[in-house]
């Protein structure tokens, strides 16, 4: 059973960005991560990607941290709704509120989020963003905080977090 759930964004697979470095550095610390490995990343389907989530939500120990980057934050609200799935964290990197015009990403925002019912079943939500995100405005990261209630980690040089590591999330992960 994984401990940690890492979903990736659009045009991104797992191995992508820092999600096997995140999932090596996890199973240094003994505890093990699952990263999902999206269906047609770049043609991205809601629905397909839910379906999908669920075979690896069932690997997952009882109340695990979720990660979501980008468009897999979007996807990761989603699961936790729909699948009623208990987090201890929900960890959301470089979240975008809207399709922001990408006509492929519209179907991720046509059902409205229950921003209540992800964060009660959420232990802690951490929100993600940087200043000089060219991809997802610190706008939309602001208004998820507001939604789900929590200020925002903003950093202020970490464009898209599209880096090969990410060492800035690992204190966030088990304390």
């Amino acid at each position: 059973m994984a401990d940690i759930l890492i979903i990736p964004g659009y045009g991104a697979t797992s191995e992508s960005n820092w999600f096997p470095w995140l999932a090596r550095e996890v199973e240094k610390q003994g505890r093990s991560a699952l990263v999902f490995n999206p269906p047609s990343p770049t043609i991205p389907r809601l629905d397909d990607w839910l379906n999908d989530l669920k075979i690896d939500i069932d690997q997952l120990i009882d109340e695990p941290i979720i990660i979501g980057h980008s468009l897999g934050c979007v996807a990761a609200m989603h699961a936790v709704q729909k699948y009623e799935l208990t987090a201890k964290k929900l960890i959301l990197v470089a979240p975008p509120y809207s399709s922001m015009g990408i006509g492929v990403l519209e179907n991720f925002f046509k059902n409205q989020i229950n921003f209540h019912q992800v964060s009660e079943l959420s232990g802690q939500v951490i929100i993600i963003g940087s200043e000089d995100d060219w991809i997802v405005p610190l706008d939309h990261v602001q208004e998820y905080g507001k939604q789900l209630k929590t200020k925002p980690l903003v950093y202020p040089a970490n464009g898209h977090f599209m880096s090969l590591s990410f060492p800035e999330i690992m204190p966030l992960l088990f304390n």
